[in-house]
């Protein structure tokens, strides 16, 4: 009976209080993570030092021929290469590889391959491949081709590829650069730039393509964006871009037909025209370049352009020196619609081989001079016309 009324109290006591009853359940503390090995020595993965660490152990000097541990707080160098399962917090280099599980604060470097399984917070670079898993703040290169599965922030570069996630700095590509984000910076490469994004500097390469807008330049062969402060290429595809036809007739009698196409600021112009006025009468086909002043909307806007054109009888194609090159002022007024009236002054040069130099009607202002084979003659000039976008 007594048991009994025992057993009842210590019940009773348990539900008045079931912290006291209950075991102690609070987990147990971690345990505190071993100390760090002074130095390892590896002739192969599981030989040497990584026989009693089994790639777990945390090393402040590590060497050997392949290297194998946990990570490294001070410096690895090893002859062949390193396998980290973790991260660097110093410098990895091994002759052929430097392969690291986790992030790298430090240097990563390798004579053939590297690669962080996390961020680079330093350098990363390889005379073959690197890549990186995450983000690099501070330089990634390598000699083919150094990617990058998160953003760079400073500078990746590479003989032949290079890939982000986004580039704030400069990335530089032997062949082709991509970017998966906006680039904040330069681009710049000899062969492919791509960019899903907007670009926010220079951007340089025989082809550009980019998704969004550059704020700055696109210098190329082919230049592809919505839009751009100042797109110089052969070929300009700017979807939001400044695209216009030009009718005009100059005071010689040369009517051209001239196409700008362009950004922002910056456009290319591509001409033909034809001068049934003088006596030898040509056709004319030229390239240029011009800058656009004023807002991309305004009803009253100014144009600078140089322009440089090869002439030729109207009869045939003549292979020696007809060159014409004109800088012109241009004011446009748009009068209704796409349709805008233009004119301004210009400054003409025409350099001719064998033969006398064309220009003006024989009362305008010029300045000849004969230069043996050659005959150079410059005046000033005025153009009138239309424009329609």
């Amino acid at each position: 009976m007594s048991a009994t009324l025992s057993l009842l109290l210590l019940m009773s006591a348990a539900r008045a209080n079931p912290a006291a009853a209950a075991p102690d359940a609070s987990p147990e503390s971690a345990a505190p993570a071993p100390a760090p090995v002074p130095i390892g020595v590896d002739l192969w993965p599981g030989v040497g030092t990584s026989s009693v660490g089994r790639g777990q152990d945390r090393r402040v000097l590590s060497t050997g021929l392949v290297c194998w541990a946990g990570s490294v707080e001070g410096a690895e160098a090893c002859a062949l290469g390193g396998l980290l399962t973790e991260g660097v917090d110093g410098v990895q280099a091994g002759g052929l590889f430097a392969v690291s599980g986790g992030p790298v604060s430090g240097a990563q470097l390798g004579g053939a391959f590297t690669r962080s399984g996390g961020d680079v917070e330093g350098a990363a670079g390889s005379g073959a491949v690197s890549l990186v898993a995450g983000a690099v703040d501070g330089a990634l290169g390598a000699g083919a081709a150094a990617l990058a599965e998160g953003p760079v922030r400073g500078v990746v570069a590479a003989g032949l590829l290079t890939r982000a996630e986004g580039v704030e700095g400069v990335q530089a590509a032997g062949l082709i650069n991509l970017s998966a984000g906006s680039v904040d910076g330069a681009q710049l490469s000899g062969g492919l730039n791509w960019v899903e994004g907007d670009v926010r500097g220079l951007q340089a390469g025989l082809v550009n393509i980019n998704s969004g807008d550059v704020d700055g330049v696109m210098f190329g062969l082919v230049n592809v964006a919505e839009n751009a402060d100042a797109a110089i290429g052969l070929i300009n595809v700017l979807r939001d871009g400044r695209k216009l036809w030009e009718l005009s007739l100059t005071e010689e009698g040369l009517g051209r037909v001239i196409r700008k196409a362009g950004g922002r600021k910056v456009h290319t112009l591509w001409a033909a025209g034809v001068d049934p006025s003088q006596a030898a009468a040509s056709w004319s086909l030229g390239l240029g370049i011009g800058v656009h002043h004023g807002k991309e909307d305004a009803r009253l806007w100014v144009d600078t352009d140089l322009l440089a054109e090869h002439r030729s009888p109207i009869n045939g194609l003549r292979l020696d020196a007809d060159e014409l090159l004109s800088a012109r002022a241009q004011v446009g007024l748009q009068v209704a619609g796409p349709l805008s009236v233009v004119a301004g002054p210009a400054w003409n040069l025409r350099w001719t081989e064998g033969r006398t130099a064309g220009g003006p009607p024989a009362r305008w202002p010029a300045l000849n001079a004969d230069m043996g084979r050659h005959t150079v003659r410059q005046w000033p000039g005025v153009h009138v016309g239309l424009t329609v976008q």
